[in-house]
């Protein structure tokens, strides 16, 4: 499980195509954001959760064996 301290002092910065990724579940709209790893999907995810007021989002990780 992974715990964020919402009280950091730094605000999160996104990257432009990051702040796209967010665009529709910021909205309301029901939202599933796939990019390749090392992109920062979880980042994103975590600006959704704090600008939705989200209690929570869910991070799914597959890995091929």
């Amino acid at each position: 499980m992974c715990v964020v301290d919402t009280f950091v002092a730094e605000p999160l910065v996104l990257r432009g195509y990051q702040e796209e990724l967010t665009a529709d579940a910021v909205q309301g709209k029901n939202s599933l954001i796939i990019a390749p790893t090392g992109s920062g999907k979880t980042l994103v995810g975590i600006a959704i959760a704090q600008v939705g007021k989200l209690l929570s989002f869910w991070v799914t990780i597959h890995r091929e064996a």
